[in-house]
């Protein structure tokens, strides 16, 4: 095994030398050149001074700066740790969204803005991300795991909606197709007096069906709760309206699909694909926010990264190095 040579020591002369270069100015590089001294160690020495020259209510007032600076930044995590959780929408919701899409493509979600793109695909950014900070805390965490899990979070709940819009449009097209009756979906209740099975109908489908995919436990529905309306000819669930003008067979199948949990809607291809991906978003969630509660839990007063905004103050403490700044 090659044995390296030990690094020679910088005498006091050398010492005084490289301080005497400094003040002239003269680049490190030349410094090297005259010397045979390394550019780590005329680093090293030029820190110390700095150190040496630096006046102590100067240096104060730098850390102050950079606690300040930290603080600051790790606000920005705490107020993404209070939001970070699956996002559902109830069934009024996701209908109207999907009923709007064209003409409203954005909604609000955890944090941020949800928008439905033209080919189908759904994006979410966050709030924080418009924030003049995120660029420097980017820089603060680059290459920390962080990041990453905040990426698969927005990602899993981008994932998570997309399912459950799926879900809902196969839900209507196979309740038309068994039921031979039309769904009447509209974004407020009431917007459409015609035949057919109307919003709340199709909003208790899919929440059943959904919780039932999720393994959810199931929202208690009896039969003896529905009314008719000969005046309108309506049917209702309590006081929402279900369907209007049904012809007796048509609303019978229409029913016996409403109060039914399991077997119709196995067949569904799309309920399977919707709770897996509920199950990533939730698990996700989780890991997301256990990671932000101990990084925050683990920070000190100063950051041990760098970002374009605190590196001249570090800089200036003579703190060129990763690591515990002060």
């Amino acid at each position: 095994m090659k044995k390296h040579k030990p690094r020679k020591r910088v005498t006091d002369r050398e010492h005084e030398q490289v301080r005497h270069l400094l003040a002239l100015k003269t680049p490190p590089k030349e410094i090297r050149a005259e010397t045979g001294i390394s550019l780590s160690k005329i680093y090293e020495i030029n820190q110390s001074v700095k150190r040496q020259n630096l006046d102590p209510l100067q240096r104060d007032a730098y850390i102050e700066k950079l606690k300040e600076h930290w603080v600051g930044l790790l606000a920005i995590l705490g107020e993404l740790q209070g939001v970070v959780a699956v996002y559902a929408p109830d069934p009024r919701e996701l209908r109207q969204w999907i009923v709007r899409a064209t003409t409203e493509p954005e909604r609000q979600g955890p944090g941020g803005m949800l928008r439905r793109e033209p080919g189908g695909t759904i994006s979410f950014k966050l709030f924080a991300e418009d924030r003049e900070e995120w660029p420097y805390l980017n820089e603060h965490l680059a290459g920390d795991s962080l990041l990453t899990k905040k990426l698969d979070w927005v990602q899993s709940i981008c994932r998570d909606l997309e399912s459950r819009w799926a879900l809902f449009e196969a839900l209507l097209r196979y309740v038309e197709a068994n039921t031979g009756l039309t769904v009447r979906v509209s974004p407020n209740d009431g917007d459409i007096k015609a035949d057919g099975l109307h919003n709340y109908y199709i909003d208790m489908i899919y929440n059943q069906v959904f919780r039932n995919a999720c393994g959810l436990s199931p929202v208690p529905m009896e039969q003896n709760r529905l009314t008719c309306n000969l005046e309108d000819r309506g049917l209702y669930f309590e006081d929402h309206l279900v369907a209007i003008g049904c012809d007796k067979q048509g609303e019978g199948e229409a029913l016996r699909l409403l109060f039914n949990r399991q077997t119709d809607f196995a067949v569904i291809a799309e309920a399977k694909p919707a709770g897996e991906a509920y199950r990533q978003v939730d698990e996700q969630s989780q890991v997301l926010k256990g990671a932000l509660a101990r990084f925050l839990q683990l920070s000190g007063s100063t950051p041990d990264t760098r970002c374009a905004v605190c590196k001249p103050w570090f800089e200036a403490l003579g703190v060129t190095n990763e690591g515990p700044g002060c």
